[in-house]
């Protein structure tokens, strides 16, 4: 660097230096600003989340003190000895329950006796349960102090209730009476955080002495984890003050114990409210972001201005450099001029024979210029002998290398001088090193003798058009073969040679293309030899350009693709034929179809389909083979090509099924369906005539179904096709063998069906099916439980028969979940029977599906639902059929086994009317036998089936089996299986089907009817 430069560069680092101290003391005295504004943003937070945290202790302070002297009265008022207590109990059960309405936050009430035992409650469900295992009966019971008030860890209910329970010992003297308590009510504790929470990014937590959160809001609050909160709640406690403030890990959090004058606590309850640090240093960061921004803008307009008055001051000193240095350039460049060309420069004197050569010269062979004297002599010696000869004609000659080795060069020369007689006398050239064009050159001709040799081996031709689209080149297969061009085509265009798939309009639109330059691909041609052999040949071109950019013809490749063309033919055979027949498949009976159904709307011409479907095919298969079984298929085909007409189509859709299609009918619908008929009935005959196969004689006949199509009517392929497949099924219904035509009384059987497929699905969705029950009784007619019944209350069909959606259910699948929802709607059922006196010895029985028995879940299923429904599975029944037991009996016995383990019983449903083995009997843990009501019916009137009874009566009696009679009608039937030892009796004598507030009304009166469970599907 020069002198000048090097204290120009000092200069401006020096400058740089001082404006970067500048800007660093400004910003520290910014940053310094920014530390203290923060510190007292905290400071301001951390007091207005100590004020709400003090503002939930004076709510649930009142709420702790209210509840304290609550159960002081309660104890000192029911504090009574235990032959007391049921004169007490009705009076201190309403007490509870005034209470629990006058008490904010306060969701149950009860008192218990010295084991735990709860004699009087504010629900009367919790009467007589045990609650010696809960905290707030336990810890009061351990310290025994009256005056304290005992505050359990929250904990979850049976009934799935969160809560925390506020506790009194109740002491007689020195001993230990019971426990009066309250469960409290989150929701009273939501409404309370929930008030405090000036942020929507605010979390509050109400939480045990012992670290057990009770409620925290909102609930999905992105608060401290467990862990963190315990350490905190650790650290607050160990300090020993009401209010403490940390900075927690996810944010500020204010601490707060709750007291109260009035009471004392066991444990104390804690109150924590935090706020993240984002939202803290929100406004804090606003602020930073202005005061960064305000700086950078301070710092690049300072930091401009400085580089601005560099930048002119090092432009001036610049520009001065820059005209010096174009000076030296120019110089350089003069000498380049003259000693860096890439030619051999000689100027010859002829008279004397001496020769100047320049240094390129002398480089070019590889000599220094004190190597070779200028002569003509020598420059002669270094010219290869077979171009001496030839020197003065040509312009160019090899020249040997100092090396050895010879170089190409080209010479240009000019005579300069002349003397008196005309004659040369001096001469200046250049030469110039050509060997690697000339090498070039050498390869260039060596590459078009490879192209032209792998041409001519090719099973390709190339092949070149003029600018008139004329051929004027072939090279390689072409004219050696059939079916490529010959050298006779030389000067005709493509459309002169002329194709057997090409008119007129397709030789435009090629032309088009050729006129348009473009390039095209797989141009195929089909064209007929001489000897009337037919070719295909596939052509691909390119345009030619000169170096002008102008047009000069095509050029490109052919092939012979005839191979190609048949095996795409046999492909598309193999697509639309039947490998086995040679008969139209489906798809290209699909194709035929769609066209008829065209011409038929066009022409209003009738046409008709006959589906044929070979009976009882798969046993010939099955018993002879598939060999016998594809020559029968191959014997039928042949024979329908027979009775059909020349224009027909007749095809095979896939195994035993084909189908036959005609055209042209006539306009008459009848008179189209006789002619239909005609043809079916012939194609009947035929079909039923002998086969020999494999030498035996085999007989084999059709079920035909017909259908019309077109005509005026608008059909598609499926409709027709489905059509034709659904009469060729009720002709197999109505016994085989047989002609069935469609009618459309067809379709609205199947679609009746379909439509109420699909109300199916949306009645458990739109809450339309319903639990109906029917009273079981004993012999003094005492209602013992009841039969669940589904009913399905249609908003426009009204009540659907159960003998018409329970099989569609079945065959669907639904019943799966309509199984679901009817085991919850029984268990809900069970509960609320279960929480009034009257009804909880009750049972439900309920109907499984073999469906629904035999999913691998079913087990699991039954106990999630009596888990979540708080059910008794005692009352619970399973009915079953026997088909049901038919299939697995290990897993029907495994499955009810682990059930019955449960609690949950099972009854066989129907029985008699199946085929159960008594061996199968005594091993499946069954409680109950139901005999079919069509034993009962005809109980008095048939003897056998008065036999069957008494049988049933007293197999179940050996078996240790109870035993229900369904389907009792009349007195005569009751008292006939009660005097046979029938003990439980069902049927429209005691009660038809009904809701459960109905049927409860004839035997239980004043008792709860039924509930509606919901339950997502």
């Amino acid at each position: 660097m020069k002198p000048e430069g090097s204290r120009a560069a000092r200069r401006r680092r020096w400058e740089w230096a001082v404006y970067g101290c500048m800007l660093a003391l400004i910003l520290v005295a910014l940053g310094h600003v920014l530390v203290q504004e923060r510190g007292r943003a905290f400071e301001a937070e951390r007091e207005r989340l100590a004020a709400q945290a003090r503002v939930v202790d004076d709510n649930f302070a009142r709420q702790l003190d209210g509840i304290h002297g609550a159960l002081g009265s309660l104890r000192d008022e029911f504090g009574v000895p235990a032959a007391a207590r049921s004169a007490h109990a009705e009076a201190a059960t309403r007490r509870l329950m005034a209470w629990v309405a006058s008490l904010p936050g306060v969701r149950t009430m009860l008192i218990t006796d010295a084991d735990g035992t709860v004699w009087a409650a504010s629900r009367g469900e919790l009467v007589g349960r045990n609650v010696a295992m809960r905290e707030f009966f336990t810890t009061p019971r351990a310290h025994r102090d009256g005056s304290v008030l005992y505050l359990s860890q929250p904990f979850r209910t049976d009934l799935g209730v969160f809560t925390m329970n506020a506790a009194r010992a109740i002491m007689d003297g020195d001993r230990f009476v019971g426990v009066v308590s309250a469960s409290l009510d989150q929701t009273y504790a939501e409404v309370v955080l929930r008030s405090i929470l000036y942020a929507p990014d605010m979390h509050a937590e109400l939480i045990h002495g012992s670290g057990a959160l009770f409620m925290r809001m909102p609930p999905s609050a992105d608060a401290s984890s467990p862990d963190e909160m315990v350490g905190l709640l650790d650290a607050h406690l160990r300090s020993g003050r009401s209010v403490t403030s940390t900075q927690g890990p996810g944010g500020l959090v204010a601490l707060r114990t709750m007291h109260s004058m009035q009471i004392r606590l066991h444990q104390p309850m804690v109150v924590a409210v935090g706020r993240p640090y984002a939202s803290i240093d929100r406004p804090w960061l606003a602020r930073v972001s202005i005061y960064a921004l305000l700086c950078l803008l301070g710092a690049a307009v300072g930091a401009l201005a400085l580089y601005v008055a560099q930048r002119a001051r090092s432009e001036r000193e610049r520009a001065e450099m820059q005209r010096d240095a174009e000076r030296r350039r120019d110089a350089e460049r003069l000498e380049l001029t003259l000693t860096g060309a890439d030619v051999g420069l000689w100027d010859w004197d002829l008279p004397s024979g001496r020769i100047i050569f320049n240094e390129r010269w002398y480089a070019m062979l590889g000599y220094g210029r004190d190597e070779l004297e200028p002569l003509v002599r020598n420059w002669l010696a270094q010219v290869h002998p077979d171009d001496r000869g030839e020197l003065h004609r040509r312009l160019d000659a090899h020249l040997r290398h100092k090396r050895g080795y010879w170089i190409w060069v080209l010479d240009r020369g000019k005579v300069m001088e002349r003397g008196d007689d005309g004659e040369p006398v001096r001469m200046v050239g250049a030469q110039m090193d050509v060997t690697e064009r000339r090498r070039a050159e050498e390869a260039l001709r060596e590459s078009e003798a490879r192209f032209r040799s792998l041409t001519e081996l090719s099973s390709d031709w190339y092949w070149e058009l003029d600018d008139q689209y004329r051929f004027v080149r072939f090279e390689g297969y072409a004219g050696r073969h059939a079916g490529t061009p010959r050298q006779s085509d030389i000067g005709l265009t493509r459309w002169d040679l002329g194709a057997i798939n090409m008119t007129e309009s397709d030789w435009e639109r090629h032309r088009a293309v050729l006129d348009a330059r473009e390039t095209f691909h797989d141009f195929e041609l089909q064209r007929m030899e001489p000897d009337g052999t037919i070719h295909w040949v596939s052509l691909s071109g390119a345009p030619i350009f000169d170096a002008h950019g102008v047009f000069r013809g095509y050029r490109g490749v052919g092939r012979n693709i005839t191979e190609r063309k048949r095996a795409e033919d046999e492909i598309e055979r193999l697509a639309f034929y039947d490998a086995l027949t040679g008969l139209p498949n489906r798809r290209l009976l699909h194709d035929r179809l769609h066209g008829a159904l065209g011409r038929s709307l066009e022409s209003h011409q009738h046409g008709a389909l006959l589906f044929i479907d070979l009976d009882n095919f798969k046993d010939l298969n099955d018993t002879l083979g598939h060999d016998v079984g594809d020559s029968l298929l191959e014997r039928v085909a042949n024979r329908l090509v027979t009775c059909v007409r020349t224009g027909d189509t007749v095809a095979r859709l896939g195994g035993d099924e084909f189908v036959v299609m005609m055209e042209n009918l006539g306009a008459d619908e009848a008179a189209a369906e006789g002619r239909a008929r005609i043809v079916a009935r012939k194609v009947l005959d035929a079909l039923n005539h002998p086969y020999v196969l494999d030498g035996y004689e085999h007989h084999s006949t059709p079920s035909i179904g017909v259908t019309l199509f077109g005509g005026s009517r608008v059909q598609g392929v499926d409709e027709a096709l489905k059509r034709a497949d659904l009469a060729m099924y009720q002709a197999k219904a109505a016994g085989r063998n047989t002609i069935i035509v469609f009618h459309p009384d067809m379709q609205t059987a199947v679609s009746s069906r379909s439509a109420l497929e699909t109300d199916l699905r949306h009645a458990l969705a739109n809450g339309e099916l319903r639990l109906y029950y029917q009273p079981v009784v004993d012999a003094q007619q005492r209602l013992l439980g009841a039969e669940a019944l589904l009913r399905w209350l249609h908003p426009a069909r009204g009540m659907v028969s159960p003998g018409d959606f329970i099989p569609l259910a079945e065959q669907t699948g639904l019943i799966l979940p309509i199984g679901r929802w009817v085991l919850e709607s029984a268990c809900a059922q069970l509960v609320l029977w279960a929480a009034q006196p009257a009804t909880r010895g009750f049972f439900i029985a309920v109907n499984v599906s073999a469906r629904q028995f035999r999913q691998s879940d079913f087990v699991a299923e039954v106990a999630d639902t009596l888990a979540r429904s708080g059910a008794t599975p005692q009352r619970l029944k399973l009915e079953l059929t026997e088909s049901l037991l038919l299939g697995d009996i290990e897993d029907a016995v495994a499955k009810m086994g682990q059930l019955k383990d449960r609690g949950v019983g099972f009854s066989l449903d129907d029985f008699g009317t199946g085929y159960s083995s008594l061996s199968y009997l005594k091993r499946l843990p069954l409680d109950q036998l139901k005999i079919d009501q069509s034993f009962v019916r005809d109980v008095l009137t048939d003897a056998n089936d008065a036999a069957i009874v008494r049988t049933i009566l007293a197999l179940a009696q050996s078996l240790d089996l109870q035993v229900v009679a369904e389907g009792v009608e009349n007195e005569g039937q009751h008292v006939f299986l009660r005097e046979h030892g029938c003990r439980a009796f069902q049927g429209y004598l005691f009660g038809r089907p009904a809701p459960p507030a109905d049927m409860l009304a004839a035997y239980v009166p004043g008792a709860a009817g039924g509930v509606t469970v919901d339950i997502a599907t």
